[in-house]
């Protein structure tokens, strides 16, 4: 198999790459979908590692440095920065097919210790826990739970979900409906994506702002790669990224941003309008619960709600997958020493 290190590359090479290596099974996240858009909005591009056999393309990866005193850091399809990785990859991996990877991960982790100055790579919400390689130290892995919603489920899809959830969501939707009138769903046409993520942004941030990592909108490359996916600046891309309007009567309740995946739904961001109506007010239970099942109408399979820690993600969800957060260190006597410290701190 040849490895090759590219440092210096065209996005339009990537676009060739990608359909030699990607199938209906993989995840959206490592398509052109939402690689493209996030390779433009960089300042410097990671680098690309691609694996062949003849003239056959068996897989890539990106691969973004950050420079320590202590050896580089290698992100897998993230550069290790806030402001370029805060749109989060999410269901990573190495971009090749199932059968492949075995072979491709060994080769592309061997090819990554043959850089000057390597010590560590990370890899963030990974689908696969498998990452053992002779060359590195046993890797450290962490599990994550991400919820969804099955909605294949023969019956109403409250049904499926715990008794105090569904009290919880009925309470909540008939207070709303009292009060500003019945509830409906609106997927936004493409032409209102401006005004309606202009709408998104002032909510989120009054919201997320001030917390711990600010909303994603006061960041302009955050700003940048969504106007990509909603067709904003490229249309090609318009078709996968959905913002949906959910009122009641002519009160707007809130917003929803969805990626769509063949026939699964990616919940990615909401904005709510919230309004002191009592405890009994659950309007992201309400959006999420009537989205749920306009999706479930319409055909679709599930309705993910990806990573992050949130209760109502468990509430609403009918069944779960694990992902993991990878630290893998280059075998050096230097790592090893370094490891058996971490070790004796933690105890």
């Amino acid at each position: 198999m040849l490895t090759q290190i590219f440092k210096s590359y065209e996005i339009d090479y990537v676009k060739s790459l990608l359909p030699q290596v990607t199938n209906s099974e993989d995840s959206i996240f490592l398509s052109e979908f939402w690689l493209l858009p996030w390779l433009e909005t960089l300042t410097t591009k990671p680098i690309l590692i691609v694996c062949q056999r003849d003239s056959q393309i068996l897989g890539l990866a990106f691969w973004g440095c950050q420079k320590h005193w202590l050896g580089d850091n290698y992100y897998l399809n993230q550069t290790g920065l806030h402001s370029e990785d805060q749109v989060w990859i999410e269901q990573n991996d190495i971009i090749c097919r199932s059968q492949d990877r075995p072979e491709v991960l060994e080769a592309m982790l061997e090819k990554l210790c043959e850089l000057k100055s390597f010590a560590k790579v990370t890899v963030q919400t990974c689908l696969s826990a498998q990452w053992q390689h002779t060359l590195f130290l046993e890797p450290q892995i962490t599990q994550e739970t991400n919820f969804y919603a099955d909605l294949k489920v023969s019956s109403n899809y409250l049904d499926s979900l715990s008794k105090n959830t569904r009290a919880s969501i009925r309470r909540s939707n008939k207070l709303i409906e009292d009060k500003f009138g019945p509830i409906t769903v609106n997927i936004t046409h493409p032409n209102e994506h401006p005004d309606l993520l202009n709408k998104i942004s002032q909510l989120h941030i009054l919201k997320w702002g001030t917390s711990e990592y600010g909303s994603g909108f006061t960041n302009s490359k955050f700003v940048e790669f969504h106007e990509q996916l909603l067709g904003m600046r490229n249309k090609e891309y318009s078709d996968k990224a959905k913002l949906l309007t959910i009122a009641a009567g002519d009160f707007i309740l809130g917003y929803l941003y969805i990626l769509i995946s063949d026939k699964h739904i990616l919940f990615y961001l909401s904005a709510i309008n919230y309004a002191d109506l009592g405890n009994k007010y659950k309007p992201g239970l309400t959006m999420h619960s009537y989205a749920i099942e306009y999706f479930k109408n319409l055909g679709y399979d599930n309705y993910d709600f990806l990573a992050g820690p949130a209760r109502y993600k468990e509430q609403m969800s009918n069944n779960s997958y694990p992902v993991y957060h990878i630290s893998m260190y280059k075998k050096t006597y230097r790592n090893r020493l370094l490891t058996k410290l971490k070790s004796l701190l933690k105890r």
